[in-house]
């Protein structure tokens, strides 16, 4: 087999194991602790070193001629599945609780309102706002609430009540995952729909954004089923399809109304530009996408009502005191912001995808540009970074852009088709197919233990101590302020509180304004709880000061 090689390929394939090992390297040395590794030193190595490598060998194997194939074989759905099982069920049962993201505890905070028959606190104790607030939350008119949309915390609140709330989004993974392959299925092939799925279950971004409590992966696996009937309806114009797709659609804007915004345009205006010369059924798309659209701003509606009083007025339009303040886009000029937003929210995804999953991407929408159904794909990944692009807000993702993760299986499905399209133009042979791929899945499940690392040690690890905690305190009824430290950087994310309970968690102002918070509180008892970042483990202290 080696003695085919030609000097060239021999070279190029040196140049692949150099660069491979170099980026192993780089991404071990955090793991060890010796150096530190960023998004934009992993895209480097990646685009610098190892694409040109691979370039190389390509264009040597093509001169080679096309004697050899590869033979397509899928990978086994269910192998793919129980990876993912035996990828993220262990991380996230060890973190339970732990939340990096505020919104997390946002939504944990209305998941336990809703488990407890209600959308709201009434009469929170009369503390200043700023004493009392969490971030994302809002006292107004008496009540106590999150600012989000119900439909996430309404599931969630169904893993509260088995006391598997952390088990929720892994299963949605898998969910995601599936439809993945049945787009794929659709669309490319059974093959390609099974590698699509792989290379999302090998991209770190995807893996590591199904543990926590985000709404992004209930909201990707509306994307997905939406899109899958999508094709279905496209494919026979059955009006079940059509109802699937905006019946998901609806029930995403209940969960993430900006993102459904965006992906329906996509899918709303490709069905009726599919339909533009069959005027009836144009009608009736248009007809039943009203009543469903009604649907949504009713339950949209009748949540506003409840919290805010108005029907018009969101919780996104008051602040932390409940004050009505003016909604806007942002200060910053968004053409000005071009550049670099965009530039780094995409290097933070791309860092933490299959490796080259963006030229892979790229290059199937070149081979296949002929067909409208692989740049529908497109459409779908690329509408969420233009509209988060004239969306200013920092997502603060530890692990790539979290806006960005509804797209991702359709920017998956293009890269699989890339690699097929690769093998094909330069008949790679089936050894240096399979070598490749080994190449890139070893870095793929070095950056997935990189980044899992920081995901425990330096984001949730604080967190999960802290709920372990709030689970046994030391007295029935009482305040408790809860310190902030290097493992708890800001205790203002960190809502700890429970309808019924008689015990009040406050992030802790200081030993002097805690003198002013005191007598606002009906119960005698207090204590301090932190995080000792030396030892990791939780520190009562009981009293008004530690």
């Amino acid at each position: 087999m080696f003695k085919r090689l030609t000097a060239w390929e021999l070279l190029g394939l040196l140049l692949v194991i150099v660069a491979a090992l170099l980026t192993l390297a780089f991404i071990g040395a955090e793991l060890l602790g010796i150096g530190e590794t960023n998004s934009r030193g992993i895209l480097l190595l990646e685009y610098v070193a190892l694409l040109p490598a691979i370039v190389l060998v390509l264009r040597n194997e093509k001169a080679v001629g096309r004697n050899s194939h590869r033979v397509e074989r899928s990978i086994a759905l269910g192998l793919i599945l129980a990876g993912f099982v035996a990828l993220t069920l262990p991380l996230a049962w060890a973190l339970d609780l732990g939340v990096y993201q505020a919104d997390e505890s946002v939504y944990l905070f209305q998941a336990r309102l809703i488990e407890d028959g209600q959308l709201y606190l009434q009469d929170p104790p009369e503390i200043a706002p700023a004493d009392l607030h969490y971030t994302h939350e809002i006292i107004h008119n008496g009540k106590w609430f999150g600012k989000y949309p119900i439909g996430w915390p309404a599931l969630l609140s169904i893993g509260m009540l088995t006391g598997a709330a952390w088990l929720v989004n892994p299963l949605l993974g898998l969910v995601l995952l599936w439809l993945t392959h049945a787009v794929g299925r659709e669309v490319l092939s059974p093959a390609q729909a099974s590698w699509g799925a792989l290379l999302l279950l090998l991209s770190p971004v995807f893996s590591l954004n199904t543990i926590g409590f985000m709404s992004h992966v209930l909201a990707g696996v509306l994307v997905a089923a939406a899109t899958l009937f999508y094709f279905k309806y496209a494919a026979d114009s059955r009006r079940l399809w059509m109802i699937g797709l905006l019946a998901c659609i609806a029930a995403g804007v209940v969960v993430r109304p900006f993102t459904m915004a965006c992906v329906g345009v996509v899918l709303g205006g490709s069905s009726i530009f599919r339909l533009r010369r069959d005027a009836r059924r144009a009608v009736e798309f248009c007809g039943v996408s009203l009543v469903f659209a009604g649907l949504a701003a009713t339950a949209m509606a009748a949540q506003h009502y409840v919290l805010t009083g108005d029907f018009w007025v969101s919780p996104y339009g008051l602040g932390p005191d409940g004050d009505i303040r003016e909604l806007a886009v942002g200060s910053d000029n968004p053409l000005r912001a071009l550049i670099p937003r965009i530039g780094i929210r995409v290097v933070d995804t791309l860092a933490a995808s299959f490796p080259l999953l963006l030229p892979l991407a790229l290059y199937a929408l070149w081979r296949r540009r002929d067909n409208r159904d692989v740049w529908l794909l497109a459409a779908i990944f690329g509408v969420l970074i233009v509209g988060h692009w004239l969306n200013p807000v920092k997502s603060g993702s530890p692990v790539g852009e979290r806006f960005y993760f509804e797209g991702l299986f359709a920017a998956a499905l293009l890269a699989a088709e890339g690699w097929k399209q690769v093998v094909s133009v330069y008949a790679v042979r089936a050894w240096l197919d399979r070598g490749l791929f080994c190449a890139l899945a070893l870095i793929a499940v070095a950056m997935s233990a990189k980044y899992s690392a920081t995901e425990i040690w330096s984001y949730r690890r604080g967190a999960t101590v802290l709920a372990d905690a709030a689970e046994d305190p030391p007295f029935a009824e009482g305040v408790v302020f809860v310190e902030a430290s290097s493992l708890l950087p800001d205790s203002h994310r960190y809502n700890l509180n429970r309808p019924g309970d008689r015990v009040l968690y406050l992030p802790d102002p200081g030993p002097v304004r805690r003198d002013g918070i005191l007598p606002h509180v009906p119960w005698n008892h207090r204590a301090v709880l932190r995080v000792d970042p030396a030892t990791g483990t939780a520190i009562w202290t009981l009293g008004e000061s530690p």
